[in-house]
């Protein structure tokens, strides 16, 4: 039984066993294992479409905020604009 299997109640118990004798191994699962299942399964506070939206819109007004700075020569990370503004030197 893999661990995607076991009930929110079994992870919980799981955790506590953990919790109760101070370790973090030992079982067939490790507590971080129990841990990140239990992470995985909070429904996210965000939906997929609404993240990448903000992703993609900060990106758009990064690269607007960061055009003044590239024409006037001044550094930064070039990699924040998704692309390597430099010239190549020949």
């Amino acid at each position: 039984m893999g661990i995607e299997q076991l009930s929110d109640e079994q992870l919980d118990t799981f955790e506590s066993n953990y919790r109760k004798a101070k370790k973090t191994e030992g079982g067939r699962y490790s507590l971080s294992e129990i841990l990140l299942e239990k992470l995985r399964r909070k429904p996210a506070v965000f939906g997929t479409r609404q993240v990448a939206a903000k992703i993609i819109e900060w990106r758009k007004n990064l690269r607007m905020d960061c055009a003044p700075m590239v024409k006037s020569g001044l550094s930064f990370d070039r990699t924040l604009l998704g692309r390597d503004t430099r010239r190549s030197q020949s």
